[in-house]
């Protein structure tokens, strides 16, 4: 999986934020609002991962073991799918 390239990440403050690059007004439905592990895990989708991947990355940059992270990343991971924001 990779991230879709019509999505943008901007930092406002302590707040991150996914903006689609859409022709006409974007309403705040459209901004999806990240976490900072949302925010890591986004960024390392520019390349192509597994999931089982993209799993031990999390876990290893945030320092925590793999049985803490599978469930949240696997949710995160789904949610950006099933809102068309990855492509397979």
């Amino acid at each position: 999986m990779k991230r879709n390239d019509n999505i943008v990440l901007r930092n406002i403050g302590d707040t991150y934020i996914l903006i689609p690059l859409v022709s006409g007004n974007i309403s705040n439905r459209d901004m999806i609002i990240l976490n900072e592990t949302g925010c890591y895990i986004w960024e390392q989708l520019e390349e192509e991962y597994h999931l089982d991947e993209l799993i031990v990355k999390v876990a290893t940059h945030f320092g925590v073991n793999l049985e803490n992270v599978i469930d949240d990343v696997t949710l995160f991971v789904n949610n950006l799918e099933s809102l068309g924001l990855l492509k397979s």
